[in-house]
């Protein structure tokens, strides 16, 4: 039996933490499809300035929003049920605007019927300014000022309740490590 068939893993947590450097190391497994935020968000980024500093126009997230939409029914609709995915996102906790987000999203999970894996994604404040500086957050279109930090460290990482959620500090894990820490933890609520 192939535990990683049929799977959803969604890895929230900050900007700059490593969601997407993780993603890329689960999706190593034939299995999995990575879907990150920003692979949607960056249909409609090249038009305005994404910088980390400079408000986004709001406009911008409804676009986002009716792109992801589409992507949501094409995994539910035709997508094929072998597959496993990643999903990536910054959410916060106790915010309603996200968590209704987040519940959006979980729907489209569940009408999957496969099995579904919330990971908060929690980084070191130090270890976190590093990460998000990087050249490669720069092309990618992401927040890369270390100041953004500082801004959001009084948010916490959103906590999804699922009973299969897994919250991982990857401050002192390198990419690979942290995607074993998730593909371990499916094997264990797929026993």
């Amino acid at each position: 039996m192939n535990i990683y068939k049929n799977t959803v893993v969604y890895l929230i947590g900050k900007p700059g933490v490593g969601k997407k450097t993780i993603g890329l190391e689960l999706a190593k497994h034939p299995n999995f499809r990575m879907i990150d935020g920003h692979m949607i968000n960056n249909l409609v980024f090249p038009f305005v300035r994404v910088d980390g500093k400079t408000t986004l126009p709001e406009k911008i997230w409804d676009a986002a929003h009716d792109i992801r939409k589409i992507a949501m029914e094409t995994m539910v609709d035709i997508g094929n049920r072998d597959f496993s995915y990643i999903f990536t996102n910054y959410l916060i906790h106790d915010n309603e605007d996200e968590t209704e987000f987040y519940k959006w999203m979980e729907s489209y999970f569940e009408k999957l019927e496969g099995t579904y894996v919330p990971v908060r994604i929690l980084c070191e404040t130090s270890e976190h300014k590093k990460r998000i500086s990087t050249e490669d957050r720069d092309l990618g279109m992401k927040a890369t000022c270390p100041d953004l930090v500082d801004e959001i460290s009084a948010y916490e990482t959103m906590m999804t309740g699922h009973p299969n959620e897994l919250t991982l500090d990857v401050t002192g894990l390198t990419p690979r490590d942290a995607a074993q820490n998730i593909l371990n933890h499916i094997e264990k609520i797929s026993a």
